[in-house]
């Protein structure tokens, strides 16, 4: 799970990256063409480039891990605190590894220097005069190659698609409909952007048209469109994320009064006190164990239980389980069954304790299916017949759940006097609780990754839109001279920026649904089943403020155009 938030991350970084990075290199065109003018090559204007925007990586990423180094541990003690039993339990965090250290500068400037090497390798191959100029040219031109590489990148991303079962061609199919997305998203805003125009000529309004027209023309609204759409796109998938990982740890796994679970080696005999125990009103004992058991030819980690006479009274996490299992019978969970190609009915070879010195083979056959997930949220559990546990794993329960009428006192009780017999013992409050925690820490983490991506998307849209501003100062200020004045232009940025990142939010949802499917296939084969929750009215909200937050970036040109000279900027240009 780690590995896929990393590579969420990681995805974030690089299109704000690749956003900021390249407008970087338009800013830098003038004086490029300046030392090129003067005699040097353009392979050495190349490298300036790409060492400025190296230091801009290695300078952000020594800033990174100073600033994560000094916080880590307040910040996470703050997130997992987990108290139990009125005792508080420390997280040990591990130092900080400087092999990780060495990669992590490595990779940020390779990452920054990657990014723009296209509109370098362009500037290498170009004229004096026209790299001069360049930043003066504030059209967005739609290059055919472009469409044919996004094109053929939506096709790697269906092919892939197909293979639901292949986890790698998933690892694929997720970043390739971002990419695809980021390659197409322009001639789809070009589109819409045209519809818009033809609505308003229609309905007598030439400012929302004019809008319209910039969006679909101007290089640094599609610039931020296309940042607006990806990061977007990512953000709702975090978000569906976060809303469904409390369904992982808001399990209704006990419904009993108090958990105990029970050290290796300990008979139910030893617990025959706990019935005398003042307010417990009922016992049972869960035989269970967890190792990795090999069906026929493939081999998994299991939660193994021995399936109580009658079915499990407090076991609740365990649902649509028989009443009774023959020796040579099992049940398992059916998304499990689905993995190993099991159904109904099928006779396998099962291998238990497949490490150990003496494994032992039985022959059983599926007689039906469970549902575990409110157990494990990886479902990889199988139950046997309780005799048939015994004979494999000897008569050793590894549960005892009790029910009464006051959990302290029974807990307390039970801590008090089981000795080293009972490894812990929880109140079922204490259990929610914990796994609440744990489940807050999670949480926070993923909308921290939100806001930062949400803030970092901000800051290159603010750049696109200073830097594209300064290109159209001249347009601003013969518009203000002949026919607007700098309320109607500021409206008409204004418009322009609400149609783009509209457009692009509206676009993000469903190819944010879309792409969630490969992350949730990712997350099935990493840890199991995953129970997705899809909160339509909070994803709504959680738009809405998306366009809230991306709809301010234009006060900062308007800011400008309030402190533009107009007489000053014609006579300049």
């Amino acid at each position: 799970m780690m590995a896929l938030i990393f590579m969420v991350c990681l995805l974030l970084v690089v299109f704000v990256a690749i956003s900021l990075s390249s407008r970087i290199v338009c800013e830098r065109m003038s004086v490029v063409g300046t030392f090129r003018s003067l005699g040097l090559s353009s392979g050495f204007t190349t490298k300036l480039l790409l060492l400025e925007t190296a230091g801009y990586g290695l300078i952000g990423a020594i800033i990174g891990s100073l600033f994560y180094g000094l916080v880590r541990k307040s910040i996470f003690s703050s997130i997992f605190s987990v108290s139990v039993s009125g005792v508080t339990i420390q997280m040990d965090y591990g130092h900080l590894n400087p092999v990780m250290l060495v990669l992590v500068l490595v990779l940020a400037m390779l990452i920054m220097c990657a990014c723009p090497l296209k509109e370098i390798v362009k500037t290498s191959k170009m004229a004096i005069r026209d790299i001069i100029f360049d930043n003066k040219d504030t059209a967005y031109k739609y290059n055919k190659k472009t469409l044919v590489f996004g094109i053929a990148v939506a096709v790697v991303a269906g092919v892939t698609f197909m293979f639901k079962n292949h986890v790698m061609a998933q690892f694929v199919c997720f970043p390739s409909i971002l990419i695809a997305t980021a390659m197409l998203f322009p001639w789809l805003l070009k589109a819409l952007a045209g519809l818009l125009s033809k609505c308003f000529e229609r309905m007598n309004k030439p400012i929302a048209k004019l809008a319209a027209n910039e969006v679909r023309s101007r290089k640094s609204t599609i610039g931020s469109s296309v940042l607006c759409v990806t990061i977007s796109m990512l953000a709702i998938v975090i978000f569906i994320f976060v809303s469904t990982t409390s369904s992982i740890y808001d399990l209704d796994t006990y419904n009993c009064d108090v958990v105990a679970t029970i050290n290796y080696r300990e008979k139910p005999e030893q617990f025959a006190y706990v019935d005398d125990i003042s307010g417990v009103t009922d016992t049972e004992f869960i035989y269970k164990s967890y190792e990795k058991i090999k069906f026929d030819n493939e081999s998994k980690d299991i939660n193994i239980f021995g399936l109580n006479e009658g079915g499990y009274k407090y076991l609740s996490g365990i649902k649509d389980c028989p009443a009774h299992l023959e020796k040579n019978e099992f049940v398992m969970d059916k998304s499990l069954a689905k993995k190993l190609g099991l159904k109904v009915s099928d006779t396998v070879e099962v291998v238990f304790g497949e490490d150990d010195f003496m494994p032992i083979t039985k022959s059983l056959t599926l007689v039906g299916y469970i549902n575990s997930y409110d157990y494990d949220s990886t479902s990889n559990s199988v139950v046997i017949a309780k005799d048939l546990f015994i004979d494999i794993y000897h008569d050793y329960p590894g549960l005892l759940l009790v029910q009464g009428k006051d959990e302290k006192i029974i807990a307390d009780t039970l801590r008090k006097y089981s000795f080293n017999a009972l490894e812990s013992v929880e109140t079922l409050q204490e259990t929610k609780a914990y796994w609440v925690n744990k489940g807050k820490g999670m949480k926070t983490i993923l909308l921290a990754i939100i806001i930062l991506g949400v803030s970092l998307s901000m800051i290159g849209m603010i750049s696109n839109q200073l830097i594209g501003f300064e290109g159209r100062k001249r347009e601003c200020a013969v518009l203000a001279s002949v026919a607007m004045s700098r309320g109607c232009i500021s409206k008409m940025l204004m418009l322009e920026n609400i149609f783009a990142t509209a457009i692009s939010l509206i676009a993000a949802f469903p190819l944010a649904l879309f792409s969630f499917i490969p992350f949730r296939r990712i997350l099935e084969d990493l840890s199991g089943a995953f129970k997705v929750i899809y909160d339509v009215p909070a994803y709504v909200i959680f738009l809405i403020i998306l366009l809230l937050v991306f709809g301010l970036v234009v006060l900062f040109p308007i800011k400008e155009l309030k402190k533009m000279n107009i007489a000053s900027r014609l006579k300049y240009e």
